[in-house]
């Protein structure tokens, strides 16, 4: 067997048995990936490639030549064979490292969190400028926020600072303003799922004694308004009321919820801001 073969097949198995240690145990992997480094089995495994290429590159006016090492899998490639057992493992080392080298990206830019909110009473209404809204008195106190993944994080913040942080957490620089499911149940019946934008989000009647009212007002794209429609939802009428609905709202990333949790239990009165990430009385949550 040709020393570059050798080579190949050794550098694949072990990047392919690095890899997989890491997927299997980060602490055990960490001393070993130390001292070989993701980057440094690309250098190898772009080497053994070189050299590879090097070697077809040469024989390509002599497929014939007896001293050339890969023309036996040059014509097996040709007639639409598989390739070796050196070239799987290499093509399996490398896409093991790319899923290694995504984990470590997603961990670096942190989670990605959806949301979850439950409501009685929920009206679906045209308001008088044309809008379509959802609104209720009766939305839960808590929102519940977790992670996707590949994280497991879960916690509850309060409803109320969702809505005030709404503009915050959902802006232009991080994607825009958030898609959410809700469904819609009456009479203890299931009735449909409705998706659309939440293109924005208010608090009404905070003093009222009975509770303040929350609105969401809807804007749904050609795509899903051909799923299920807004007015298939208000039954042909400028006003509609379900018994029950839950909403689920996709993600933001987690620094863009930070910061308004902060500014709410410390207190800061002109909304969020770089200065409340550092407010050192937040009892209630990051400081």
């Amino acid at each position: 067997m040709p020393i570059y073969s050798s080579t190949c097949t050794l550098v694949a198995l072990l990047a392919v048995g690095l890899l997989s240690l890491a997927a299997a145990n980060d602490d055990v992997a960490s001393r070993h990936l130390a001292l070989l480094r993701p980057g440094t089995l690309v250098q190898t495994l772009d080497a053994v490639r070189g050299g590879r290429r090097a070697r077809q590159e040469k024989s390509k006016g002599r497929p014939d030549d007896p001293d050339d090492p890969l023309r036996h899998l040059r014509r097996v490639q040709e007639d639409g064979g598989q390739p070796t057992t050196c070239e799987a493992a290499l093509a399996e080392a490398e896409q093991n490292l790319a899923a290694y080298e995504e984990k470590e990206k997603e961990k670096e830019e942190g989670p990605k969190y959806l949301f979850v909110q439950m409501a009685d009473q929920c009206i679906f209404q045209t308001t008088d400028s044309g809008n379509l809204v959802l609104k209720s008195r009766h939305f839960h106190g808590d929102t519940v926020k977790f992670s996707d993944r590949p994280f497991t994080y879960e916690e509850e913040i309060s409803t109320e600072s969702f809505f005030d942080s709404f503009d915050y957490t959902f802006n232009a620089d991080n994607g825009g303003k958030p898609n959410a499911a809700i469904t819609l149940v009456q009479n203890d019946e299931s009735k449909d799922v409705v998706v659309s934008v939440f293109v924005k989000a208010v608090v009404k009647h905070k003093d009222d004694p009975d509770g303040p009212t929350y609105v969401y007002k809807l804007e749904q794209s050609d795509e899903q308004d051909s799923v299920t429609s807004l007015s298939d939802v208000m039954g042909g009428k400028d006003k509609m009321t379900y018994d029950h609905c839950s909403i689920f709202i996709d993600s933001a990333g987690a620094q863009d919820c930070v910061p308004y949790v902060c500014c709410v239990c410390c207190g800061c009165a002109d909304g969020p801001g770089p200065e409340c990430c550092v407010c050192p009385g937040c009892a209630d949550g990051p400081g």
